[in-house]
Order: structure tokens, then C-alpha cells, then sequence
């Protein structure tokens, strides 16, 4: 029977053990490999990006993330490093369209 996966991709990357990478090609190397071990004989997998809009029944977590004052990065390529306090990063809502 054919089988098809719904991933929320933030929910997942944040998954992602960063202590042993440095840079988001990593990240997404790992990421990778987490979906493909998570999708093993997957027909289909849909990727879902999300974000905490302002009112949705998601902006209580929202408003806890953004109690961290947030890093924000102005290009993100395979080469740039991760910010030693990830938890800094994911807040900034631009970061998450450039990674």
C-alpha cells in the first residue's frame, strides 16, 4: 500500500542535534537524513512550512519564542556557521525564509 508523509519542517530541523555541526549545510545534511530514516518507503512526502502569525491559535508559542532576544543573519549558505545558542536564531522570522 502506498504510503505518504506530512512533515512540518521547523518542528523537525529543531529536532536536529546541532553540538556536532557547524554550519547549515550540516544541518541540513542531518536533516536530511532524519526525514529519509523517518519516510523509509515513503511514495509521497509533503513538506509543510508553517509560521506564528499574530492571533492564531499558535501565538502563545510565539510570544514565548520571541522572549529571546533573536540573532538575525543576513545570508545563510551551506557555508555559515550556527550560532552557538540555536534557540537565538529560530525567533527571527526572516532567518527561517533564508535557511
Amino acid at each position: 500500500m502506498p504510503t505518504g508523509y506530512i512533515v512540518v519542517v521547523m518542528a523537525n530541523v529543531r529536532k536536529v542535534p546541532t553540538p556536532s555541526i557547524s554550519t547549515f549545510g550540516q544541518l541540513f545534511e542531518k536533516f536530511s537524513e532524519m526525514l529519509t530514516s523517518m519516510c523509509k518507503n515513503a511514495e509521497q512526502i509533503d513538506l509543510v512550512f508553517d509560521g506564528y502569525l499574530e492571533g492564531s491559535v499558535k501565538d502563545n508559542e510565539r510570544q514565548r519564542r520571541m522572549s529571546k532576544t533573536p540573532i538575525v543573519l543576513i545570508n545563510i549558505t551551506n557555508y555559515t556557521r550556527l550560532p552557538k545558542n540555536m534557540d537565538r536564531l529560530w525567533p527571527s522570522a526572516d532567518n527561517k525564509e533564508l535557511a
